[in-house]
C-alpha cells in the first residue's frame, strides 16, 4: 500500500492559504505568550471583528480597565517594502474603519492596528506619516497604527 504522503495532491490551494495566515498566528502567538508570561495581555481573541484583538490592562492607558488592540493583519508575496498605494490595496484600513465604526459609541478604550509583514518604504513620506500618526487627531485614542 502506498503512503498517502507521497500522493501529489491534486489541489494544493490549503498550502497557500495557510501561508496567508502564517504571520497572523505569529501575531497572535505573541501575545498569547506575554499573557502566560504574566505581562499585560488579559485576552486574545483572533477572527472576530477584526483578525486578532489583544486586550491588555493598563493603568497608564485605561484608569485601571483594558485597553482592546483590534489588529488588521496583512501579508504579501513580495519583499519589496510596503508604499501607501500598496496598504490602500491591501485594504486594513477599510477593515479598520468598519471595526471603529462597530465599537466607537462603546465604553471601550482601544486602538487600531494595521500590522503589516515586512517593512514600510522609508522613502515613502505617506505611508511613513500615517506610521507615525501623522492625519490623525492625536488626543483621540482611537489611532490607526502601522507595523
Amino acid at each position: 500500500m502506498a503512503d498517502p504522503i507521497e500522493t501529489v495532491a491534486p489541489d494544493d490551494s490549503g498550502s497557500v492559504t495557510l501561508r496567508r495566515y502564517e504571520y497572523q498566528v505569529h501575531v497572535a502567538a505573541q501575545a498569547i505568550l506575554e499573557m502566560l508570561a504574566d505581562e499585560p495581555v488579559r485576552h486574545v481573541t483572533c477572527e472576530h471583528i477584526e483578525d486578532v484583538i489583544v486586550a491588555r490592562g493598563s493603568e497608564e492607558q485605561t484608569k485601571g480597565g483594558l485597553f482592546w488592540d483590534f489588529q488588521q493583519i496583512k501579508t504579501r508575496d513580495t519583499a519589496t517594502p510596503w508604499a501607501l498605494t500598496d496598504v490602500l490595496a491591501k485594504g486594513p484600513l477599510k477593515s479598520l474603519w468598519r471595526t471603529y465604526r462597530a465599537v466607537k459609541d462603546q465604553t471601550l478604550s482601544y486602538g487600531l492596528t494595521a500590522g503589516l509583514e515586512g517593512y514600510l518604504d522609508p522613502a515613502d513620506a505617506l505611508v511613513t506619516a500615517l506610521a507615525h500618526g501623522g492625519g490623525a487627531d492625536k488626543s483621540s485614542s482611537q489611532l490607526v497604527n502601522l507595523r
